[in-house]
């Protein structure tokens, strides 16, 4: 989609180029969203990761 978009833009139709960018950045939000969406743990974040002792110094 993007080639096309870059082909239409050296053609000269600038609004309808522009167009298409807009759909892509939207379609990418949507793909954004999902993969975040499916990504994220239950619980509220990355448990875990880099453990610290009492002082706050990785053990």
């Amino acid at each position: 989609m993007t080639t096309w978009m870059i082909k239409i833009t050296q053609q000269g139709d600038y609004g309808k180029a522009s167009a298409l960018g807009l759909l892509v950045v939207a379609v990418l939000l949507v793909f954004a969203t999902f993969f975040l969406t499916a990504t994220r743990e239950r619980g509220g974040g990355r448990r875990g990761a880099g453990r610290t002792g009492k002082r706050g110094v990785r053990a």
